[in-house]
Formats: C-alpha cells, sequence, structure tokens
C-alpha cells in the first residue's frame, strides 16, 4: 500500500490543487478508507465558488478537501472499529458526512447531523474539514480518507457500480423531504420545483410513497431533465418560463392544487419560493431545500400562509432510516439511475467537475462523480 494519498484541496474560491498528504497511523478505534468514488454535491459548488463559506451550520476554513458522498473500500480497519460499524477489511461502504459526538443535546435527540463539535477550534466533518486538521484527509475528494471512530458507516453491495452509490445522498434526502418532512404518502398530489438531482431523487421518492400527481417543474433549458423526471415517475411537467406554473398546476389538480410543494431551486432567484405558497392547497406544506444566495423572498404575504394554514419546513441533511431505504432502492435496480450519472471525473479534474455541476460547461450534466483511479 502507497504511503501517501493524493487529494484535490480547496485553497482559494475556484481555485483546486493537487496535493500529497501521509497516509494516517490507524489503531484499534479507527480506520482507513479507499476512495472509489464521491459524487459531486450541488451544495459543494458555492462553497467551491466562494460566495458562501459554510452550508447551513457547518463552517468551512481552508485549505479543505471537499466531497461528502463518499463510496469507498475498507483498507485498514481497527478491531473496536469492526465491532462498532459491523465491517471488515476489504468491505464496500459508505459513510455520511457528519461525525457526530454522541453525547450533546442534538446527537440525544436523534438529530446528529446538527452536532456542532469541534476540534482544536475546527469544525468536524467530511467534505467541510479542513487540512489543517490532522490527520488532513477529510473529505472524499482523494484517494484515500481517515475515518475518525465516530464515523457513521453503512456496508453496500459489491454488484452495484462504484459511480452509482453516491447518489445515496440524493436519494435520502428526497425520501426524508418528501416523506418525513413532507409528511407525502398514498394519493398526495406533489409539486417539486427544480429537475437537478436532488429534484429527480425527490421524483423517486414521491413515486415509491405513492403519491397519485407528481408534478415537476423547471425552465426550458431543463427539457433534458424534465424527460428524466417523467422516466422515473413523474406524472406531469411543467416549464416555468413558458406557462403559468400556478394555473398549470391548478388545471392538473381540478383546483385542489398541492399538498407538499418542495423546493429544490438553486441560484439567487427566489420565485420559486413565492410561487410555492401559491401552488400549496388547504392545509399543505412546503419544504424548502434550496439554496438561493441569501436572498431575501420578495411579494411574501403572511395572509396567504394564515388564510391558508400553511406549514413551511426548512431541511437538513436527511435522517438515518432514509439512508437505508436509499441504500436499498440503489441495489434493486428498480429505477434507471444509470441515465443520472452523467459525468465522471479523474481526481485531477476535480475543477471541472464542479463547473459541470454549475452548468458552466454541461447545462444537461445531473449527477457527476470523481473518481480517483482505483475502479
Amino acid at each position: 500500500m502507497a504511503s501517501k494519498a493524493k487529494a484535490a484541496v480547496l485553497v482559494a474560491p475556484r481555485q483546486i490543487e493537487i496535493e500529497e498528504f501521509p497516509l494516517p497511523e490507524t489503531g484499534e478505534d479507527d480506520s482507513l478508507m479507499r476512495v472509489e468514488a464521491c459524487g459531486v454535491c450541488a451544495s459543494d459548488v458555492p462553497l467551491f465558488t466562494g460566495k458562501v463559506k459554510s452550508e447551513g451550520h457547518l463552517q468551512m476554513l481552508l485549505p479543505v478537501i471537499l466531497g461528502h458522498e463518499i463510496v469507498g473500500r475498507v483498507e485498514r480497519l481497527g478491531k473496536k472499529a469492526a465491532e462498532r460499524w459491523g465491517v471488515k477489511e476489504g468491505d464496500r461502504i459508505i459513510i455520511e458526512r457528519w461525525i457526530p459526538c454522541g453525547h450533546c443535546d442534538r446527537c440525544y435527540a436523534g438529530d446528529y447531523r446538527l452536532c456542532v463539535r469541534k476540534i482544536d477550534g475546527y469544525p468536524l466533518y467530511y467534505g467541510g474539514s479542513s487540512t489543517k486538521l490532522t490527520p488532513s484527509l477529510w473529505g472524499g475528494f482523494a484517494e484515500y480518507m481517515y475515518l475518525h471512530p465516530d464515523t457513521v458507516v453503512y456496508k453496500v453491495s459489491d454488484d452495484v457500480s462504484a459511480e452509482l452509490l453516491p447518489q445515496f445522498t440524493p436519494i435520502a434526502n428526497g425520501i426524508s423531504w418528501v416523506t418525513v418532512n413532507g409528511g407525502a404518502g398514498i394519493d398526495s398530489r406533489i409539486v417539486i420545483q427544480g429537475p437537478g438531482q436532488e429534484g429527480l431523487a425527490a421524483v423517486i421518492a414521491a413515486k415509491e410513497a405513492g403519491a397519485r400527481l407528481i408534478i415537476v417543474t423547471g425552465l426550458s433549458q431543463d427539457a433534458h431533465r424534465l424527460q428524466i423526471a417523467q422516466e422515473l415517475g413523474a406524472t406531469h411537467t411543467v416549464v416555468a418560463d413558458q406557462e403559468d406554473v400556478v394555473e398549470r398546476v391548478k388545471e392538473i389538480t381540478e383546483g385542489q392544487m398541492a399538498d407538499l410543494v418542495l423546493d429544490v431551486t438553486s441560484g439567487a432567484s427566489t420565485k420559486p419560493i413565492e410561487l410555492a405558497v401559491d401552488l400549496a392547497g388547504q392545509g399543505g406544506t412546503i419544504v424548502l431545500a434550496g439554496f438561493h444566495n441569501n436572498q431575501p423572498v420578495a411579494n411574501f404575504v403572511a395572509e396567504k400562509m394564515m388564510s391558508k394554514t400553511l406549514t413551511i419546513k426548512g431541511v437538513w441533511g436527511r435522517h438515518r432510516r432514509s439512508v437505508k431505504a436509499a441504500i436499498r432502492l440503489i441495489e434493486s435496480g428498480k429505477y434507471p439511475l444509470h441515465k443520472l450519472c452523467t459525468h465522471a471525473f479523474p481526481l485531477e479534474e476535480t475543477g471541472q467537475a464542479f463547473k459541470v455541476v454549475a452548468r458552466e460547461v454541461d447545462k444537461d450534466a445531473l449527477h457527476v462523480s470523481v473518481v480517483p483511479g482505483h475502479i
């Protein structure tokens, strides 16, 4: 085994350098992972561009190795870690981005993704902890990663392509946001705003939940994505810059509007959030999961919320049960997830991978992975 690992390090906005780090020593309680593939999450893009320096409550300190949709093999494994995680050396695993302490109020409440633990003043989580924090290898855009004793680990099948498995993150998000946060189920009417990787994953979640109407909105430039949405189970698609979205949804739902409106759009425009209030029906729920560059929402009329008795929820991450369900869905082969895997880049082209996800290069890009070269 090599003594060092190459990694794509974000040293400044839009500036990634390939650096080498010594492989850390591991003991009874921790592990070393050989990375097979790591997906580029849409939430990583504003971190890459420097538009934001944090995601939710997670503060990012440069230099950093991004990447949290991680699949790989257990390379070295301590005895206690093996017992805790139920894995052995050579097993294929995925890991959660959070490294919860297990002892704070959030962890005790079951919200380990809201744990704010720090070590030596640095926030501790995969795909965002500084390389200045020993042992540096905290992100998925690397050949190897260090696994802290408190890592949340899931064993996954050897029979699935490594490039498919990083989709556990958007699919688990979709399951959480549609069913757990959104309360959707059999016979629900759902509007999904945005046909990116998170929106398409939400289509799968809505289909699995038994929704009667799954309406996906996008722009004219999203024609290919809207087509994929229909192949995954969307009953209707609406082109927002060519049609009156509210009137179209009213027509499709026969005036009842949506039980759930999920916003997974991104960018500076908050127009989808404005529309969400009109798209939701009586007693409906609006789930906000998109990134809008901290822009305020214009034309927000509180009386509409009151008269419809709407619920608005902001969401962050996913629930553990949703991750397990996402893994089972990927392993089942039930959906043509290969159609969502549009690009794979070597480690040296991680910067290009970010530009593709940001749609600066390819407007039809969906799920993009960085593959270090071990497959």
